[in-house]
């Protein structure tokens, strides 16, 4: 995925003793549960049966309607939805049962009343959650959750065009609602990021003049701003002898010219000037020398001249 988004980590099961309601929880319990809902779905229905306040309980973060979900269990999941399971509950990063269900499932909860549209701390929306697992061509269970979705009335917004590549939508979206965007993050990953990573020098501009988005927004760690990732994608490959797309240049310029900070880059300035196309060398080697002269960094123009 272009983004290369962080897959979800399914937490272990570390839970210290607990209660629901006056039923005491045992690690062994949560541990039976998370198995068979893997291993064996209708186990597990005989097992929730006999002990319900389980339903509620959660394997380190995620409840078992969650996991269910994630197994892609529709009888499972039925189930426990008609026993008491809070269909928005969260789990691991916020994420609701609808993050990682399989297709037939995420009709499921779709239907029962899923908050679609919400999102999760850190994570975006499912759609956008989905649509960021099928950047690049990618056609897995996330492309099914994401028919899903679409197919239950709910139309794509700006990120997740950006996404899956559509970018006359991705922009339309944008001039109408250029803040709308600004503050979205999927995993650290904002607009501006993925624009970034696709080249998409025409976007970058709509998101750093109409959106006011930041040149050098930082993503993981807080290293991986926009021109990180240009740079990153603009190095060819050892061996390489494909010649460097003219719009990995010019969003390295843009991102500069707007004032993206080179020196961001740390260790690794030093290499990419010495692998990238003398050309794209140039325009960081040339930012890079401006930039300590101007901590602010905003709106530094073409010719190189420091602003006031």
């Amino acid at each position: 995925m272009a983004m290369a988004v962080v897959t979800l980590l399914f937490v272990s099961i570390v839970l210290s003793q607990g209660k629901v309601g006056n039923h005491a929880i045992s690690e062994q319990d949560v541990s039976r549960w998370n198995d068979l809902v893997w291993q064996a779905p209708d186990k597990a229905i005989k097992f929730f049966g006999a002990k319900p306040w389980l339903i509620e309980s959660r394997n380190g973060s995620d409840t078992p309607l969650i996991e269910a979900s994630t197994r892609g269990s529709v009888k499972l999941v039925k189930w426990l939805m008609r026993h008491g399971a809070h269909i928005n509950e969260q789990g691991t990063n916020g994420a609701t049962a609808l993050y990682e269900a399989t297709g037939p499932v995420a009709k499921v909860l779709i239907r029962a009343g899923i908050r679609v549209t919400s999102a999760s701390e850190g994570l975006g929306t499912a759609m956008q959650w989905a649509a960021g697992h099928c950047a690049d061509g990618h056609r897995g269970r996330e492309w099914e959750t994401l028919c899903a979705i679409r197919d239950a009335g709910y139309p794509l917004d700006a990120m997740s065009a950006l996404f899956l590549d559509d970018r006359d939508l991705a922009r339309r979206l944008i001039r109408g609602n250029p803040r709308g965007v600004a503050g979205l993050r999927v995993n650290s990953w904002s607009a501006l990021h993925e624009a970034a990573s696709n080249g998409d020098v025409e976007t970058a501009r709509l998101l750093i003049d109409l959106a006011k988005m930041d040149a050098d927004t930082p993503g993981f760690d807080d290293f991986y701003t926009p021109l990180v990732i240009a740079v990153a994608r603009a190095t060819p490959e050892p061996g390489s002898k494909r010649p460097l797309p003219p719009s990995r240049r010019e969003m390295i310029r843009l991102l500069c010219e707007r004032g993206a900070n080179p020196n961001r880059l740390g260790r690794d300035l030093r290499r990419s000037l010495a692998e990238l196309e003398p050309g794209t060398a140039a325009i960081l080697r040339k930012y890079a020398a401006i930039r300590p002269q101007n901590p602010t960094g905003r709106r530094m123009p073409p010719n190189g001249a420091v602003p006031p």
